[in-house]
């Protein structure tokens, strides 16, 4: 017979193993917001939404593939946010990286993009929103609870981050302290070379390795990936800090 504990460790692995599922279902799917409904039946609806939404791509110079669009929430209750399903994750991403083009677009400068997010997706970009505001209204200006709110709305693959670390800072500077939950850290915060910081986030399931060819190194704080796409070809990722007063001379080891 099993133990209450050896049921609850089932239940919450069933429940990771589902919420996995449904983010990967939602991978290719995005959502848009205040775009305001239309009078027509539901297939002349669904129609006019198509063509707007390819509109709008079209306006963000944006080119994508829609599998499937549709109106989601209960009824009466406004208007309701469609959820956009493309062919590849790829091009979602792509939406969402240009979606703040839109403001420029006449008559959808209120129209609004974000990843399809699950329920617990939401809640926890909610928590992290919350945590923001509240440390904000008591003075505090905590840059990684902000990037962490803006990776949640965005989700990208890679993130690449210079002058990471305080001017003039004389005290320690963690690891654990620039942390994302779902992404892997490649910092130089170890390096007798680090002056400024530079980091590179590599979202949870992507493929990289260190480049150690002495080429690539002869800049003084710099940071080489390799990565390897679905396709299998690998993709060289430097990140460089130079300080705007610095002679180029200085950056280099020559």
């Amino acid at each position: 017979m099993k133990s209450t504990a050896q049921i609850n460790i089932q239940e919450q692995v069933s429940q990771c193993c589902r919420e996995c599922k449904e983010r990967d279902r939602r991978r290719a799917s995005f959502m848009i917001f205040n775009l305001s409904d239309t009078q027509s039946n539901d297939e002349n609806a669904k129609r006019e939404d198509r063509e707007r939404v390819e509109l709008i791509l079209e306006g963000i110079n944006v080119t994508a593939s829609i599998t499937n669009l549709a109106r989601v929430g209960k009824k009466g209750g406004g208007t309701k946010p469609l959820r956009v399903t493309t062919e590849t994750e790829s091009q979602q991403r792509k939406i969402i990286q240009n979606s703040w083009k839109v403001k420029n677009l006449t008559n959808y400068e209120n129209v609004a993009f974000a990843s399809d997010r699950t329920r617990q997706q939401r809640e926890e970009r909610k928590e992290l929103v919350a945590q923001l505001r509240d440390r904000r209204a008591n003075g505090e200006d905590d840059l990684m609870v902000e990037l962490e709110c803006r990776v949640a709305n965005k989700n990208p693959t890679v993130i690449a981050i210079t002058e990471a670390f305080p001017k003039h800072s004389t005290s320690t500077i963690l690891h654990q302290e620039f942390l994302i939950k779902n992404y892997n850290l490649i910092w130089n915060g170890d390096s007798p070379n680090k002056h400024r910081g530079i980091c590179i986030y590599i979202r949870e399931g992507i493929q990289y390795s260190a480049v150690e060819d002495a080429q690539y190194h002869i800049f003084e704080e710099s940071i080489w990936l390799k990565l390897r796409s679905d396709s299998r070809e690998e993709l060289l990722l430097g990140v460089i800090y130079r300080s705007p007063t610095a002679d180029i001379r200085t950056m280099l080891f020559l």
